[in-house]
Formats: C-alpha cells, sequence, structure tokens
C-alpha cells in the first residue's frame, strides 16, 4: 500500500536499516474501511483498476507517515506521488474504454466493508509482461 522504492532484499545495508526501523513500528489493531473503485492511467489509458482503503483513516496515514521516515533513515528517496491507499484489483491491457465506465460507475459506491489491521509487511512486487 505504500512504494518505498526499489531494494535489493538481502543484507546490504540499507535493507538492514529499513528492516530494523519498521520492525519498531508498532501500533494498535484498528479497522479500514474497503470502499469504492477507481483507476490509475499511464499515458492517458487506464493502467491499473483499484479498490479503495482507509478513506484517509488516520490510523492509516500515521502508519505511512512512519514507513515513510523509516525509508528515510535507510536511505531511500521517499516516492513523491500522492499516496492512494488501495488494493489493486486488475491490470488493464487492451481493455474497451466503455466496459472499464460502466464497470467503474457499476460499483462506484461499492461498500466491501471493513478489514482488521493488526500489522504491515514488507513485499516486493514485480510487473512483468505477463501482468
Amino acid at each position: 500500500m505504500a512504494g518505498v522504492g526499489r531494494l535489493l532484499l538481502d543484507d546490504q545495508a540499507p535493507d538492514s536499516v529499513l528492516r530494523e526501523k519498521l520492525s519498531a513500528i508498532e501500533f494498535g489493531a484498528f479497522f479500514l474501511p474497503i470502499a469504492g473503485v477507481g483507476t490509475f492511467f499511464a499515458k492517458g489509458a487506464p493502467k491499473i483498476v483499484w479498490i479503495g482503503v482507509g478513506k484517509a483513516h488516520p490510523h492509516l496515514f500515521q502508519i505511512h507517515k512512519r514507513v515513510q521516515e523509516a525509508a528515510l533513515a535507510a536511505g531511500i528517496e521517499p516516492e513523491l506521488r500522492p499516496w492512494h491507499p488501495h488494493i489493486t484489483i486488475a491490470r488493464c491491457r487492451n481493455v474497451a474504454p466503455q466496459s472499464l465506465r460502466k464497470f467503474l460507475k457499476a460499483n462506484a459506491d461499492l461498500d466491501a466493508g471493513m478489514i482488521r489491521v493488526e500489522a504491515f509487511h514488507l513485499y516486493s512486487s514485480e510487473l512483468t509482461p505477463a501482468g
């Protein structure tokens, strides 16, 4: 849910510092709303379809702030794009714009309930030609 830049996940110094700083982040469990759908665009075309997470939830934004501070402490430059917490549900390739608009309109008010947040994890997401 938060990009912290490209990392080499081995025993290199920045990764060790990042893991140490991230493991020190503590918070109490809380619930996040999962609602709404949208898209991220690239070169004027929709590339990602997502479900919204958190709706400006203060606990989520506090965790994001602390993750960014940990990344800075590890020498990783911060992500400068606006942060939009989300769950990616699809990557678009050759999707008819009218079909996507229809889907987005039909699901604009989607309410998928709440999820309980007790922890967070660092993972790597690699985009390949296959998706």
